[in-house]
């Protein structure tokens, strides 16, 4: 399932907020989980931190740093930690959107 993912964020597609949000909600289902997740795992998510960390709002951030904080990997982690911090917010984007959306 992780190379599914990988592969269609590798693709670069624009893909739409609710897509986005639902991808971070299942990144999110590992963030209690005990088991050391594989390779695979870790770069999938730091393909998506890489393409999307523009587009994603400031809570889902905040999610992904707690879950990098409690699923590492000794040479992703660093490396998605400073994507998550280097990159802007589209607060203002998502925003706007959600209200043009709403007066459609």
């Amino acid at each position: 399932m992780q190379l599914f993912y990988k592969l269609l964020i590798e693709k670069k597609y624009a893909l739409p907020y609710r897509v986005l949000d639902a991808m971070v909600a299942h990144f999110m289902k590992f963030v209690e989980d005990e088991r050391i997740m594989p390779v695979i795992w870790h770069q999938s998510l730091l393909a998506f931190v890489q393409r999307y960390k523009n587009e994603l709002a400031m809570e889902d951030k905040a999610k992904l740093n707690l879950l990098v904080g409690n699923q590492r990997q000794k040479l992703v982690t660093p490396e998605m930690l400073r994507e998550l911090n280097s990159s802007t917010t589209v607060v203002i984007k998502r925003t706007i959107l959600c209200q043009f959306i709403s007066l459609l």
